[in-house]
């Protein structure tokens, strides 16, 4: 006779679930799961919990895929996103981290490279946004604007005649190097 959901205790540490005819074999730490939406965790220790995982605002997508040869449908999905087909395989897209978004790179994974990018300095203003550089890790920098005490310090040392060029600096160094005791 087919019992639905006995238990039936196998040694210490296991045991087997009748389930409509279906026998699982199950581990007894796994009766006090977490319930998630869409699937149950159980932790490695009683006492672990959850780490608190901020997603990320922004993805920087990069094609690193060649755009010929791929199907129509993932090709206007390159499109749609601002990789089409005219623009380099280096070139860097900022997208949402929205469902709709994520659902289309999800069907183009293959073909490209996600990285979540991360605010450094916070998020920039409107009076921040020319101060502002991303790198290929994804840090998102925002740069100050630049004293203007050290900006006119930077100019008189430039135009100093006492400051030498490139061109003069290898010069007396090749000088050095072939005549060092004079």
């Amino acid at each position: 006779m087919i019992v639905n959901n006995v238990v039936n205790l196998i040694g210490n540490d296991c045991f087997r679930i009748f389930s409509r005819g279906v026998k699982i074999r199950a581990l007894k730490s796994w009766e006090g799961g977490i319930k998630h939406h869409g699937f149950t965790y159980y932790p490695r220790y009683p006492d672990e919990v959850d780490k608190k995982i901020d997603p990320p605002k922004l993805w920087m997508v990069q094609r690193i895929k060649p755009f010929s040869g791929n199907h129509w449908k993932l090709k206007d999905m390159l499109r749609a996103i601002g990789l089409g087909d005219d623009d380099k395989s280096s070139k860097v897209v900022a997208v949402k981290n929205i469902p709709e978004m994520n659902s289309k790179l999800y069907k183009i994974k293959h073909l490209i490279k996600i990285t979540p990018i991360k605010f450094m300095n916070g998020e920039p203003t409107a009076e921040d946004i020319n101060y502002c550089h991303l790198n290929e890790w994804g840090e998102f920098t925002i740069t100050k604007k630049i004293d203007p005490k050290r900006l006119e310090q930077t100019e008189k040392f430039i135009n100093d005649p006492k400051h030498l060029d490139a061109a003069t600096k290898r010069k007396q160094s090749r000088l050095k190097w072939e005549n060092p005791w004079e």
